[in-house]
């Protein structure tokens, strides 16, 4: 692993997940999963996921289990990596955030107007 990827990877003990734009693929991102081995120079590479075929009336909820676990740390990490690869929250998750951006300016206005004895007219 390049000094840089390891850099934009999430790294908990000894695994390690990252986000790279895809070369060549529009709109696209690639994501790897390694598991270094503790004083080794072995590592486990995530390959592929296999998906499988359940019959939910036959197999019941078992079926949908996830095929990952991240801890928040690790989680946080991959959204790190996947904002250094160019990934930006949707519009709903801006929408929220501007909303206190917007409350936050409308206060700072206010102690400004009152400070230098201006009556501001707010909207």
């Amino acid at each position: 692993m390049k000094q840089e990827e390891l850099k934009n990877a999430v790294s908990s003990e000894n695994l390690f997940l990252r986000a790279h734009d895809s070369p060549g693929m529009r709109d696209c991102i690639e994501l790897y999963c390694s598991f270094f081995e503790k004083n080794s120079t072995i590592v486990s590479v995530v390959d592929a996921i296999i998906v499988s075929k359940y019959d939910e009336a036959v197999s019941g909820p078992q079926a949908s289990q996830p095929f990952a676990r991240l801890t928040k740390q690790q989680a946080a990490g991959l959204m790190d990596s996947l904002w250094h690869a160019g990934v930006r929250p949707s519009e709903a998750g801006n929408k929220d955030e501007m909303s206190a951006i917007k409350a936050h300016l409308d206060d700072m206005r206010t102690i400004v107007a009152k400070k230098i004895g201006v009556d501001l007219a707010l909207e």
